[in-house]
């Protein structure tokens, strides 16, 4: 019998599959947020990994905000580090400017 990742993999064929948790997060001193996006990609060759994407309504931050780790909690971690300081502007480019 196939494994539940070989299932998932026919199941969805060459698509994507990811469990996804959301995180929201206010700056300290700023008048902004945004949120946090956690993928666990289920299939595919990213299957297992966390990725952590500052997200501004639908406009994901450049790769370079994204963190990466084996857990949700490092990933989050990492991707927090990464944004620290770092002005909407920055972070969102060609999102709101107000």
């Amino acid at each position: 019998m196939n494994d539940i990742n070989d299932q998932l993999q026919e199941a969805v064929g060459d698509g994507r599959l990811a469990q996804v948790t959301l995180y929201a997060f206010e700056p300290p001193n700023a008048n902004w947020g945004c949120d946090i996006v956690i993928y666990r990609p289920l299939n595919g060759p990213k299957a297992g990994k966390y990725i952590a994407v500052p997200r501004l309504l639908w406009i994901l931050a450049p790769e370079q905000y994204h963190g990466t780790g084996p857990t949700e909690q490092q990933a989050l971690l990492a991707c927090l580090n990464l944004v620290k300081g770092v002005d909407r502007l920055t972070l969102f480019p060609g999102g709101p400017k107000d």
